[in-house]
């Protein structure tokens, strides 16, 4: 499928296996706190440049077409998918679910829409909190944002298992 929103699952897919179990972790949990939804956010970017740049998508961070800056578009013409990324100790989580994304797509006039849900080992009952207002979103016949749980605790190496 060539359009935007596989092209962005794709990216978050391979972001999410860099992080999970190549020692992304380690990247984003050395960062400071402050800074880390930014250590997030850049190192997205590096991972889908050199994707956008083979396959020929535009990737824009910081767009805004006029209800604030989306993290991310990814784009081909007319084609496009927002990417919000929020970390799980971030306490606007759900707004930026249930509200903030919306608003992004509108602006950018699609309904192709990816939540990253960073789980930083903080605020872990934002998560159950987040999948629940997806669940309800769906269930109330909306079209929400797919959420993408990516799992950034520094995991002990296989041999401790």
């Amino acid at each position: 499928d060539d359009d935007s929103y596989s092209a962005a699952i794709e990216i978050v897919d391979n972001y999410q296996e860099w992080v999970e179990y190549h020692r992304g972790a380690v990247v984003i949990q050395e960062s400071n706190s402050r800074s880390r939804e930014k250590t997030v956010q850049r190192t997205i970017h590096a991972v889908a440049l050199v994707f956008c740049k083979k396959y020929n998508w535009d990737i824009s961070p910081e767009t805004d077409s006029g209800r604030g800056p989306v993290d991310f578009k990814i784009s081909r013409g007319s084609d496009k998918t927002v990417l919000e990324v929020k970390l799980s100790s971030n306490p606007d989580c759900v707004h930026g679910l249930e509200v903030q994304i919306e608003e992004y797509a509108k602006a950018e006039a699609t309904d192709k829409k990816v939540f990253i849900l960073v789980n930083t080992g903080q605020g872990e009952s934002r998560i159950k909190a987040v999948m629940e207002k997806h669940e309800e979103m769906l269930s109330a016949g909306m079209n929400p944002a797919k959420v993408v749980g990516i799992d950034a605790r520094i995991k002990n190496a296989a041999s401790t298992h």
